[in-house]
């Protein structure tokens, strides 16, 4: 659970999204500022976005972008859609912009912000704030009616397609989508990681490593795990992670991820909790964005197969 005041700003976050989103569950950067009240101004910046406060009673808040680098678009800005969207990461940036608009305009809720810190300890309060902001800005990019949408027929895991397909939906980063299926961890109103769309299942970010045969689970964002006794596989927890060629767990000729055309192979892992991580074996499912070029991430879809389907299960 998220700390109570937190929580607060999550739900403020997560009502703004829906009611900036479209029909499609869409949430526009335009409707998005408008539910703020804020002014947008793109402009030259040493950094890629900032805030400014209102200097008298009846000024607004002002988010400015980076003209140059951001890749803002006014045209699209106007209008945009899901098939018309803002590059994912300027929408991003106006996110986290307006999520440091809603710690500052809720300062009571967030404690000792850095206008009300002595020097020294100013620093550690301005990364908490970004810390912050990175976490409320996916709960403005997807909202709860989103992810409502996404799982409301499914009767088993999420697939790799559906996740790759709502990501293009929503226009987010890779980044994103993890982070906010992994923020349901700590703020699930909705419930959603009781639904059999999102149970015994983890959605994460591979990336690939020097080789065209070297590809590892990403460190951050963190992959949302979701499986039942919180038996987490043992390539997938935190101190395993970004350590383990994937390739030396599913080792298929045939696997994308050894240099073959299936985007998907099984093995028999051993999963776990902190205390034990070694309590069982299952039989996981990986599914991948299919993608060969070094350096660049993936999204994965890692599902626990049935009993019925672990013949060789190890007690």
């Amino acid at each position: 659970m998220m700390h109570p005041q937190t929580d607060r700003l999550a739900t403020l976050c997560c009502d703004a999204a829906d009611k900036a989103a479209d029909g499609e569950n869409f949430v526009s950067m335009k409707r998005l500022v408008e539910f703020f009240g804020v002014e947008l101004r793109a402009q030259p910046l040493l950094y890629e976005g900032m805030v400014a406060e209102p200097r008298t009673k009846g000024d607004k808040w002002v988010v400015m972008v980076d003209s140059h680098s951001s890749g803002y678009d006014v045209r699209k800005y106007e209008q945009e859609s899901s098939t018309n969207a803002l590059p994912p990461r300027v929408r991003f940036t106006i996110a986290h912009e307006l999520g440091h608009v809603l710690q500052l305009r809720n300062e009571e809720a967030l404690g000792p912000t850095t206008r009300t810190t002595k020097r020294g300890a100013a620093a550690k309060v301005e990364k908490q704030l970004e810390r912050g902001a990175d976490s409320l800005s996916p709960l403005l990019l997807i909202s709860e009616n989103g992810i409502e949408r996404l799982c409301e027929d499914a009767k088993s895991p999420l697939g790799i397609a559906q996740i790759i397909q709502a990501r293009a939906r929503w226009a987010v980063s890779r980044e994103v989508i993890v982070h906010r299926f992994g923020l349901l961890s700590k703020y699930d109103p909705s419930g959603f990681k009781h639904r059999p769309a999102l149970r015994d299942m983890a959605l994460g970010l591979g990336e690939w490593s020097d080789t065209p045969t070297a590809a590892r689970v990403s460190a951050w964002p963190r992959a949302f795990c979701n499986f039942a006794e919180n038996l987490v596989p043992e390539f997938l927890r935190v101190d395993t992670t970004s350590k383990e060629n994937l390739s030396t767990v599913f080792r298929s000729p045939a696997f994308v991820l050894n240099g073959g055309e299936q985007i998907w192979d099984e093995a028999e892992v051993f999963a776990g909790t902190a205390s034990n991580p070694r309590a069982e074996k299952v039989r996981i499912r990986l599914a991948v964005e299919q993608s060969r070029s070094l350096k660049k991430k993936f999204l994965f879809v890692a599902e626990r197969l049935p009993v019925a389907n672990c013949a060789s299960a190890i007690a």
